[in-house]
């Protein structure tokens, strides 16, 4: 058992409706955590109307619930979450040093939870699926509902998530969400994904390959997080 590693634990929104299942590899995160010495600072990114996720011992929520349904042509309002980065920074500033672990990276919320906590001195983990990074659908299926054969192409993917001729995103909307992303994944000392198949798209995001594990069961992460506070 590895004592005194403090946890900043933050789970993602999604798109709205029901729960994004970021919250509940974090709920069983926490609890094997905890289980092995450390204290967790859980924040999970909720719609209001979503239940908050129970605390437990060796374990505080301080639940985010601003989030607004939107519309996916709102590509860049859908990346804006000052209110958990500000939460975060607070957090780091109390407990300087501590172990950054954000699941779901890519389904909506703040891109910059890594960044900032690598610029603040804390180690950081993330755990996502592939195609929730490279694609702002979340699917890979195009707004035809035909499988995305470009994933990298803005102008594309622009078309894919208007919803009107006059609800479209900007290209660069849809560029900087994947810059974002690949500013964080680059701090991380390990990136979770859960299969074999998720690795090709962060690898073509220009993230190494070592920087990536296949596996992201709670365990798998809790593993990954304690073995680099040895």
């Amino acid at each position: 058992m590895v004592p005194n590693v403090q946890i900043v634990l933050v789970s993602s929104p999604g798109a709205g409706g029901a729960p994004h299942w970021s919250h509940e590899l974090a709920g069983d995160f926490a609890r094997l955590a905890v289980a092995r010495g450390a204290t967790v600072r859980w924040m999970p990114a909720l719609y209001p109307g979503q239940s908050v996720p129970p605390a437990a011992d060796g374990v505080q929520v301080i639940a985010h619930q601003e989030r607004s349904k939107l519309r996916l042509s709102k590509v860049a309002s859908s990346q804006l979450d000052g209110h958990m980065e500000s939460s975060v920074t607070a957090c780091l500033r109390e407990e300087p040093l501590s172990v950054v672990v954000h699941i779901g990276l890519g389904a909506q919320g703040s891109p910059n939870v890594l960044w900032l906590s690598d610029r603040l001195g804390s180690r950081t983990f993330a755990c996502v699926r592939g195609i929730e990074l490279v694609c702002h659908r979340g699917d890979l299926f195009d707004r035809d509902k035909r499988m995305c054969t470009d994933w990298s192409d803005a102008e594309r993917c622009r078309w894919c998530c208007s919803t009107s001729i006059f609800q479209r995103p900007a290209s660069n909307d849809l560029r900087n969400r994947v810059d974002l992303f690949i500013a964080g994944m680059q701090t991380c000392a390990s990136i979770s994904v859960p299969a074999e198949a998720d690795v090709a798209y962060v690898q073509q995001l220009g993230i190494a390959g070592k920087q990536i594990a296949v596996g992201a069961t709670a365990e798998d992460l809790v593993d990954r997080v304690f073995a680099a506070s040895n």
